[in-house]
């Protein structure tokens, strides 16, 4: 028995009051063929409940007893898709109609391109299109100077511009994709990775049409994600193991010259960071670690900073922020 086309995952925890209208979305796609997996990550809400209001035999319903954390949950079902194609729609954002029938056509076109992804717009907790923020996003993201269609090579657009939207309006080709290679220290850095892997050899599709809506509230896993020092401490730390990740792999020779510079700003910040928590061992192992993408007088200023008192230590990285574009 063959599966489908393509295989949406929708990722879910505790929002169910948007789940809802993403599941919608997804079920009014233009192509048809297609599972829709809702992957709840132990939800205490009736995420269920949200899911029962659906009568349509192409979602499959899957709820962990235990919450693994948000890339961990994408990732599983991601790698457990039966669908050729893949896709995540987080469950408080959206897809126009024709985004799947555009990207997959593309997907079947070329054979050589790994991912076809589209632009989208930016809409309010309450659903609204804020024209300026979407336009403002575009630029950022230097979407506005790609032309359509397939681009090779590719991983500078993931690793350096940032411009594919991983998460919310990509379709990957499920077989160009090494599902045994996700490193779990990178955490909520999985989607920069996914896209890593996806275009380190491959080419890429690009249509420019806003086919997808992300949602930005206060509630958001991107807002709320740095929100605590703790919090901060561990996306500085996940953020430090993708940039190492890559720079260890063969196949992102291109991209390297950038990846280092990044590593090294990374291993600046997560290392202060630490020792801001008085976890200066840490700090040092890290440092020590970092073998030679420092050179010899940045690695002493930096083995000075992390000694400081913790309140010096804060300052020196106001004044490592303020200087990171010379790095």
């Amino acid at each position: 028995m063959t599966g489908p086309l393509a295989t949406v995952i929708i990722p879910t925890f505790n929002r169910p009051q948007y789940l809802a209208v993403a599941i919608e979305s997804a079920l009014a796609q233009t192509l048809r063929d297609f599972e829709l997996v809702v992957a709840d990550d132990a939800s205490t809400a009736d995420v269920a409940g949200v899911v029962d209001r659906f009568h349509d035999k192409r979602i499959v319903f899957i709820r962990r007893s235990v919450n693994a954390g948000m890339a961990t949950n994408i990732w599983a079902a991601l790698s457990g898709a039966r669908g050729r194609y893949v896709a995540t729609l987080h469950d408080d954002d959206a897809w126009e109609p024709q985004f799947l029938e555009v990207t997959a056509h593309a997907l079947e076109t070329h054979a050589d391109v790994s991912v076809a992804f589209t632009d989208h717009w930016i809409m309010n907790g309450s659903g609204e299109v804020d024209l300026a923020a979407t336009e403002m996003n575009t630029r950022m993201f230097r979407r506005s100077a790609l032309t359509p269609g397939v681009h090779f090579p590719s991983a500078h657009l993931v690793v350096e511009w940032n411009a594919i939207p991983v998460a919310m309006a990509s379709l990957f080709r499920k077989s160009a994709i090494p599902w045994g290679e996700k490193p779990d220290e990178i955490g909520t850095f999985y989607d920069r990775w996914l896209g890593y892997l996806a275009t380190r050899q491959s080419a890429v599709y690009y249509d420019p049409r806003r086919l997808t809506r992300y949602r930005v509230h206060s509630a958001s896993e991107t807002s709320t994600l740095k929100t605590t020092p703790v919090q901060r401490l561990r996306n500085a730390r996940q953020g430090e193991a993708l940039w190492r990740r890559i720079l260890e792999d063969a196949h992102g020779a291109r991209v390297h010259d950038y990846v280092r510079q990044r590593h090294r700003r990374s291993i600046w910040r997560a290392a202060l960071m630490l020792a801001a928590h008085g976890e200066r061992e840490q700090a040092h192992q890290l440092l020590e670690a970092s073998g030679s993408d420092m050179g010899a007088a940045e690695h002493a200023v930096l083995r000075c900073a992390i000694a400081l008192p913790d309140t010096a230590v804060s300052g020196a990285m106001d004044m490592a922020e303020k200087l990171r574009h010379l790095w």
